[in-house]
Formats: C-alpha cells, sequence, structure tokens
C-alpha cells in the first residue's frame, strides 16, 4: 500500500526520485520540509539546499533534466555552483540554494531526517534546522514558524521532544 503524506505534491517526491537515483547530496527545506513536520501548507515549489560541489550539481541537473519541460538542459553547472540560488521554472519549480536563511548545507545536513513517501526517500531539514532556516523577514517564514512552535507544544507531552 501507497503512503500518502498529507499536503504533498507527487511532482515533489519525484524531484526526490530523480535526485536519489542521480546520487544527489540534498536536504528539502521549505514548505515541504513544513508539511513533512506536520503543518500543512500550499507551496508552489521544492527547496533543495545542496553543497558547492561541482559534481554534486553536474549530477543535480542530470537528474532534473527528466522533468517534464527539461530547463537543467540549459543551465552551465560551473556557472550554478557559484550561485547561492538558483530556480529551475520547470513543473515542479525547484529551487536550488547553497543557503537557506541562516542555514549552510552543512548544518542542514548534520542532522537532517528522513521519511519514505511512496517508495522515495525523503531527506529533510531537522525541525531545529528548518526553525532556523525560516528565521528571516518574510511573513510566510514567520507564520510557519509559529504553526511549527504550536505543533511542537502540542505533541510534546504526549509523544516526547519533537526533536
Amino acid at each position: 500500500m501507497r503512503k500518502r503524506t498529507r499536503g504533498l505534491d507527487e511532482r515533489f517526491i519525484e524531484v526526490c526520485r530523480l535526485l536519489n537515483e542521480h546520487g544527489v547530496d540534498y536536504v528539502v527545506g521549505g514548505g515541504v520540509a513544513t508539511t513533512l513536520h506536520g503543518h500543512v501548507r500550499a507551496t508552489k515549489d521544492i527547496d533543495v539546499i545542496v553543497p558547492r560541489r561541482l559534481e554534486n550539481t553536474r549530477r543535480l541537473l542530470g537528474a532534473l533534466e527528466n522533468l517534464p519541460l527539461k530547463l537543467a538542459r540549459e543551465l552551465d553547472p560551473e556557472t550554478m555552483n557559484d550561485q547561492i540560488i538558483t530556480v529551475i521554472g520547470d513543473d515542479p519549480r525547484v529551487d536550488v540554494l547553497k543557503v537557506m536563511g541562516k542555514l549552510g548545507f552543512a548544518d542542514a545536513a548534520r542532522d537532517a531526517r528522513e521519511t519514505t513517501v511512496n517508495g522515495v526517500v525523503i531527506r529533510y531539514l531537522s525541525l531545529r534546522a528548518l526553525k532556523k532556516a525560516k528565521d528571516t523577514d518574510r511573513l510566510t517564514d514567520a507564520a510557519d514558524l509559529q504553526a511549527l512552535d504550536a505543533l511542537g507544544k502540542r505533541t510534546a507531552p504526549c509523544a516526547g521532544p519533537a526533536e
């Protein structure tokens, strides 16, 4: 039986499947990570935090070439490797980040969590890292932080600390 994760778009699962198949080192953040922690909210993209390593960037682009619009084919791995953020406006949109808020890849990867959805392993930010990444001036991030804090308070007495 396939595991359903409420609010998680099948296209985002497909991105993770492609990244895994190509051996990409990544951690999912943003709205998808927020949903995986239990606060379901709409998101238009999948944010992936990656290390600044050229070989990893090449594998990432190879993976994302398989998305419907094939826009990753237009990107140069060396140029992309030097950028802090690259938005690949495919279906779905993939935001590739070296830094998310105050969070770099090493910190993101240190205590990343994993879950399996529809047979696909998804590596995503721990609650600690997600809160650090969302410590920004954006209204959406402030709302997510409030919801994540409330989730932790609601689940802690029954299930132990959220992390």
